[in-house]
């Protein structure tokens, strides 16, 4: 199986899973690929290419071939990103989260995924990509297993999910279940995370697993990364990598060079701006009898008052409108802020919107259907409770636990950025669209 990675305009990347010490060359024309082997607790598992240097918006053939210049899988077709968003053509992506390899949605999405509608350029998956505490039929908790590697084999192999993956260029971002639960919480209906050496274990074999399958589909393998297609910028920002627990002296959910990045992109924005985060920051601190219990729901963003306020402010004071696009709660949800009443607001060229895009589930877990209660009126700073207040108007509101993935398509025009989304099931029947005439614009 190959995985088309984030190409961006002058860059391709690549994801053949190889076991077998000699990895065949990967070609584009005369010109041949950077190959990284990845393994697995030392095992060879997969091979990246990197490919630079390409044309903007051009088409390109890959083909895979051994020393005696022998085809060793067949070519794939891949394309570099637009130089800039066109006025008469969609730039389509499409976004997806939490998908539980048991699910009845295995078997729909290689028929229903992509839509025939849509040319997708690219597709971000937003977390639990694989559930490490849930490897299995039975959709509760597992038992205490080390063998992550035999997970991803299974998930990784089936032919289903292979489809599925290998359908669209990917970037990714990780999720708790890509770890366990509410990670890097305990969780009282995970007992085995009490022993410390069983813990510990998980951790480094959950982390190789995300090391191996699933970040090196993103620029640089980065946990966060950014690209544009101008004027549109997008920045994918990892919450989950480096989350400290939430009642730690200085409790954060980013790593501080993230932190630094994405408020200096908000900053400097030059167009509209696409944020690309695994959890919902239209949110409200976790109750506090769920923070000293640490159930299955999970501790929100709200909770880390340093980073969720200082995201916010980030996101008010920007030059330019943001875009939110978020899984994790499995129900699908688009809503829209108007964001020029708080303190900090930035006058400028925008109109002061914030749109939030929310899909999940992919494949859901039937002990963790959820109802949309996305809050109509939420604080900015969080925890601290500073009385900074957002109204949520939504647009779209999905039915319960209903699976679903999105499609965004964007324009470019006189004003800025037009784009529409529909949300589709599995099987590619639509859940969602845009009244006539209904039209989202970012500036």
């Amino acid at each position: 199986m190959v995985v088309q990675g984030i190409h961006t305009q002058n860059s391709v990347r690549l994801w053949l899973a190889w076991t077998t010490a000699a990895p065949p060359e990967c070609r584009i024309g005369d010109k041949a690929a950077k190959r990284t082997m990845l393994s697995f607790q030392g095992q060879p598992t997969a091979v990246l290419y990197e490919f630079d240097g390409l044309t903007a918006g051009t088409t390109y053939e890959a083909t895979f071939v051994n020393t005696a210049q022998e085809t060793v899988h067949p070519s794939v077709v891949c394309r570099t990103l637009p130089q800039e968003l066109a006025a008469n053509d969609y730039f389509s992506v499409a976004v997806g989260s939490c998908y539980w390899f048991y699910s009845s949605a295995r078997a729909l999405l290689p028929k229903g995924y992509p839509p025939k509608l849509h040319d997708i350029a690219l597709r971000f998956l937003l977390g639990d990509q694989i559930y490490i505490d849930v490897f299995g039929p039975a959709s509760i908790p597992v038992e205490y297993s080390p063998d992550v590697g035999d997970m991803y084999i299974k998930q990784w192999g089936d032919p289903d999910y292979q489809h599925f993956l290998s359908r669209t260029p990917t970037g990714v971002l990780v999720d708790d279940h890509d770890y366990w639960n509410d990670y890097p919480h305990n969780n009282i209906q995970l007992p085995y995370l009490y022993n410390n050496t069983r813990r510990n274990a998980l951790q480094v074999a959950a982390q190789q697993g995300i090391e191996t399958y699933q970040l090196p589909l993103n620029p640089q393998r980065a946990p966060s990364f950014k690209f544009s297609v101008p004027p549109l910028e997008f920045f994918v920002l990892d919450t989950r990598t480096a989350r400290s627990r939430f009642d730690e002296p200085h409790a954060h959910f980013l790593r501080s060079t993230d932190r630094d990045a994405v408020l200096k992109w908000l900053r400097n924005l030059q167009g509209p701006g696409v944020l690309a985060i695994a959890n919902s920051l239209v949110t409200r601190p976790t109750p506090g009898w769920q923070r000293f219990l640490h159930m299955m729901g999970d501790v929100s963003l709200a909770d880390y008052q340093e980073d969720f306020t200082a995201l916010w402010q980030g996101i008010v004071s920007a030059p330019h409108d943001i875009l939110l696009l978020t899984g994790d709660v499995h129900y699908s949800a688009f809503g829209v802020m108007d964001v020029t009443t708080l303190p900090g607001y930035r006058e400028g060229t925008r109109r002061g919107v914030v749109y939030e895009c929310i899909s999940s589930a992919l494949g859901v877990l039937p002990s963790a259907r959820s109802s949309f209660d996305q809050p109509t009126k939420f604080d900015t700073t969080g925890y601290s409770d500073r009385g900074e207040f957002l109204e949520y108007h939504t647009i779209h509101a999905g039915e319960r636990g209903k699976e679903n993935f999105a499609v965004l398509s964007f324009r470019k025009t006189q004003n800025g950025v037009e784009f529409s989304i529909r949300y589709y099931a599995p099987d590619g029947s639509l859940i969602f669209a845009p009244q006539p005439g209904a039209k989202y614009i970012l500036q």
